[in-house]
């Protein structure tokens, strides 16, 4: 089985630097080059790029430009626009009660709709991290 799955499937998990990190936005250069390299390698593969991005994918800040930059050069989309219910507002998947702040920062990039049935964020009752639970 699991010979089969890596015939079809493609997977990387990430992680990027926060904010306020030395050489942070040198470093997501280096990360998107090695990723948009990655993708290239495998055009017949469903790719699944997934991990901590530690950036919303709004328009503006230069780390959502550099990761809608590999969006844009990929046949990457994000997973929360897979949502079938579009009525449906979900949980932002990082969250910290002391600095009464969350967003969305952690995502799945994925390259084949059609594996995706299915996309919820969860915050169960004991969860020892900071970051909510991705599942679909």
């Amino acid at each position: 089985m699991w010979l089969s799955l890596l015939a079809i499937y493609r997977s990387l998990t990430v992680y990027f630097p926060c904010a306020g990190s030395a050489n942070r936005l040198f470093i997501c250069e280096e990360m998107i080059s090695e990723l948009l390299m990655w993708v290239s390698k495998y055009p017949d593969k469903t790719i699944i790029v997934g991990g901590d991005f530690n950036c919303t994918l709004g328009p503006s800040a230069p780390m959502s430009k550099l990761i809608n930059t590999l969006i844009g050069k990929t046949r990457l989309v994000s997973y929360h626009s897979y949502s079938t219910d579009s009525n449906r507002s979900y949980l932002n998947t990082y969250l910290n009660d002391k600095l009464d702040h969350e967003s969305t920062i952690d995502h799945f990039l994925i390259s084949n709709r059609d594996i995706v049935s299915y996309y919820d964020v969860l915050d169960p009752d004991l969860n020892l991290s900071d970051h909510r639970h991705i599942t679909g």
